[in-house]
């Protein structure tokens, strides 16, 4: 929940699978990383749909580059 692991106290931490830290060292409180990886999760969510929308809108250009050139070789 948060807090000081105080010095020369060990503890287990979940970063990296389990692994033992000892003090001093401050603990961040879930609530504080829930929050960081839902704005994580929405920033990835709006880069995702740039990367689709850049994506679609190089396909269309490929498609109109496609058929000018059609029609010069006509």
């Amino acid at each position: 929940d948060g807090g000081t692991l105080g010095a020369g106290k060990l503890g287990i931490a979940g970063e990296a699978g389990a692994e033992l830290i000892s003090g001093p060292a401050d603990i961040t409180p879930m609530n504080d990383l829930m929050r960081e990886l839902g704005a994580l999760n929405e920033t990835s969510a709006v880069m995702l749909m740039t990367l689709k929308d850049i994506a679609r809108k190089q396909g269309d250009a490929v498609d109109t580059s496609k058929k000018l050139l059609q029609v010069a070789q006509n």
